[in-house]
C-alpha cells in the first residue's frame, strides 16, 4: 500500500474496534468509510447493518465527526458491532496514518478504530 495515502478520497476498510478484530457485517459486507473533501466534507460508509453518512471536521491531525445519520435496517447479524463502531466514531478527536493504516484516536490517545486503505470489493 502506498504510504502517502491521504485520509480523504480513500476507501478505508475497518480492521479493529477498540483493539478487537472487526468482522464482516450483514450479507458478508466489510465495514468501511470514505471521507470526501471540498466545501462540505462528507463521510459515508457501511457500519455492519446500515449505511451511514454525515459530515466531519478536519484541522491538521484533529478530526471529529458531526452527527451521523444512517439507514434504519434491522439485521440478524452485525448490529452489536455497528453500535460499537458508531460509539467509537463519536469519541474520535485525532487521526494518524502509518503504512497505509488509519488510526482514529479518542481524547485519551487510545486508538478506537483502525482501518486499512483498500479497494471496494
Amino acid at each position: 500500500m502506498n504510504v502517502s495515502t491521504g485520509i480523504t478520497k480513500t476507501y478505508w476498510k475497518l480492521t479493529e474496534i477498540d483493539g478487537r478484530s472487526a468482522t464482516r457485517g450483514a450479507d458478508g459486507q466489510e465495514l468501511h468509510m470514505t471521507l470526501s473533501d471540498g466545501d462540505e466534507p462528507r463521510v459515508s460508509g457501511f457500519s455492519g447493518c446500515n449505511r451511514f453518512f454525515g459530515s466531519y471536521k478536519l484541522e491538521g491531525k484533529s478530526l471529529s465527526f458531526r452527527p451521523i445519520a444512517m439507514t434504519r435496517m434491522a439485521c440478524a447479524e452485525g448490529m452489536e458491532q455497528e453500535i460499537a463502531f458508531h460509539r467509537a466514531l463519536e469519541m474520535v478527536v485525532e487521526y494518524s496514518i502509518n503504512d497505509g493504516a488509519l488510526m482514529l484516536l479518542a481524547a485519551s490517545r487510545a486508538v478506537v478504530l483502525t482501518f486499512d486503505a483498500g479497494e471496494i470489493v
